[in-house]
């Protein structure tokens, strides 16, 4: 029985230590964390090779403010990526997009969920810690891992959905591609 109290206090701390990378993701510049993130955007190319000056367009491209790529962390709290309101804040100043309420409407459903996603981890992560010294409440053993699993399901749900997005649109020469630690 002891041996089992042990495993549960092992595993319960490398949960613990786990949830605090997930939430610290892209906070500093340490190449852990740094390497931690949910979403990789490339814009290297975005506009492909057989355009005649492909080269010298791209190029225009990054000197107007357009990065080669974006990385969808999280680096501060309550924290949702909005991919208009980032390229539009490092291209040109005053200039604004008309979007369909679509687009609007999605971006208003990511913020929602990215905003419940993080209070499901911060509690995930504060009774994981409590998991830690009161090993025999089963309820809060299943509070922990709920308030795990919900958001994980939520966050892998948006970003799938924004790879999928990026990366269909071929005309559009994005790549993405999903965090994996």
């Amino acid at each position: 029985m002891a041996h089992l109290r042990i495993l549960a206090v092992c595993l319960y701390t490398v949960s613990f230590v786990l949830l605090l990378l997930v939430e610290t993701g892209n906070l500093t510049n340490a190449a852990l964390i740094r390497d931690t993130y949910w979403l990789k955007i490339g814009l290297a190319n975005v506009i492909p090779n057989s355009v005649p000056n492909a080269v010298f367009i791209n190029s225009i491209a990054r000197s107007i403010g357009l990065h080669d790529f974006y990385q969808v962390g999280l680096p501060q709290p309550l924290y949702w990526f909005n991919p208009v309101e980032i390229i539009m804040s490092e291209l040109l100043a005053g200039a604004s997009i008309a979007l369909p309420t679509q687009v609007t409407d999605a971006l208003h459903i990511v913020r929602d969920a990215s905003r419940w996603m993080f209070a499901f981890y911060l509690a995930g992560i504060s009774l994981t810690f409590l998991c830690i010294f009161l090993l025999s409440l089963p309820w809060l053993t299943f509070l922990a891992f709920f308030c795990t699993v919900a958001p994980s399901a939520i966050g892998t749900s948006i970003f799938t959905i924004f790879c999928n997005t990026f990366s269909g649109a071929a005309d559009l020469n994005i790549t993405a591609h999903l965090g994996t630690r």
